[in-house]
């Protein structure tokens, strides 16, 4: 039996750790830069801190599910929100300035 065999799995888990820290460590400056985004432009951004975020100005709305990179989109006349699935790999930031900038229609 290979005695390095241990020592190189428990690397791997402290590598592994690590890569998970950052990602949440990511995770929260994306949101607070997206925070800071959506006060300056004055929308109001929320979320429920499993992923879904809901983006929403006097005239529509846009919930983002990170999750499954979903975005719904609804005017605040309507009565059913449309579903846009063509986002490539995107995050709250980036889904906040599309919004701001009308591209989410």
């Amino acid at each position: 039996m290979n005695r390095s065999l241990p020592f190189i799995e428990q690397l791997d888990r402290e590598a592994e750790h690590k890569r998970r820290c950052d990602r949440v460590t990511r995770s929260e400056d994306v949101y607070n830069a997206a925070c800071d985004e959506a006060i300056q432009q004055g929308v109001t951004l929320t979320t429920d801190n499993r992923g879904t975020y809901t983006i929403a100005s006097a005239t529509r709305t846009a919930v983002f599910y990170a999750w499954t990179n979903t975005l719904f989109v609804q005017h605040v006349s309507e009565h059913i929100g449309r579903c846009i699935r063509e986002l490539p790999e995107l995050d709250v930031y980036d889904v906040l300035l599309l919004f701001c900038e009308g591209k989410l229609q």
